[in-house]
């Protein structure tokens, strides 16, 4: 990705990245590309649906809640935490992330990239259209997440934190504890291979030394976190 961002051949108004086995609606470029140019958006966002390796119906279905609507200044707005991370369901506008660039880290790459986009970014708009089918495979990356993985994920989203102003700083440790106290720790526990117990222990022992286990974040209150209904409250309670 990085390479291709640097490599002159991106050169058009828009960029969208891709895995290579997911499988798009015939019509996703040319939607996410009118719903941007008609209101004026540096990022088109649509729905897609989860669907494991050899089965049709599809696991399940997701960013159909923010409705066709935009969402102004979104580095400011804590919306964005629950925007999820993946780039593919993403149609960006290339001057918004052409001096950005991916860490080199094999997992959670994208939270930060993303993070650093919404910052650069005026406007955000959404699609409940599903326009792009996530393949999930056994032997995916996601399916064997490392300790080590996730200690270099932390380090990334610690860099994130130190370089926000103090009014983001919550932001981006609400997404610390998203994407570290939840995504890594369902994925360590997907892995075999991986001391489940050594693990959450070590995840614990981060947030207390490095956020006081989030006491005074606002953005984990069940006051905020209940106005996105059951899973704010699943939120709140983890």
């Amino acid at each position: 990705r990085n390479h291709a961002l640097r490599s002159g051949f991106a050169d058009g108004d828009y960029i969208l990245f891709l895995d290579g086995d997911d499988r798009l609606e015939a019509d996703m470029l040319k939607s996410l590309y009118r719903n941007a140019i008609n209101n004026r958006a540096d990022v088109a966002i649509c729905a897609f649906d989860r669907i494991y390796e050899g089965e049709s119906k599809p696991f399940s279905v997701e960013m159909n809640g923010f409705g066709k609507r935009i969402m102004t200044s979104p580095g400011k707005r804590p919306d964005i935490m629950f925007i999820n991370t993946s780039l593919w369901n993403k149609l960006w506008k290339r001057d918004t992330i052409s001096q950005l660039s991916f860490p080199g880290i094999r997992v959670g790459e994208e939270v930060s990239f993303s993070y650093r986009a919404y910052m650069r970014s005026k406007r955000i708009v959404f699609t409940d259209d599903v326009l792009i089918h996530y393949l999930i495979r056994q032997d995916s990356v996601i399916s064997n997440t490392q300790t080590k993985s996730i200690t270099a994920f932390c380090t990334d989203l610690e860099r994130l934190y130190n370089e926000v102003d103090e009014n983001n700083k919550k932001i981006v440790e609400t997404l610390i504890f998203l994407h570290i106290g939840l995504s890594m720790a369902l994925r360590a526990a997907d892995n075999s291979r991986t001391d489940l117990k050594k693990q959450l222990n070590a995840i614990k022992k981060y947030f207390k030394k490095k956020h006081d286990m989030f006491k005074e974040n606002r953005y984990l209150s069940l006051f905020f976190l209940r106005k996105y209904g059951l899973k704010g409250v699943a939120i709140w309670c983890a």
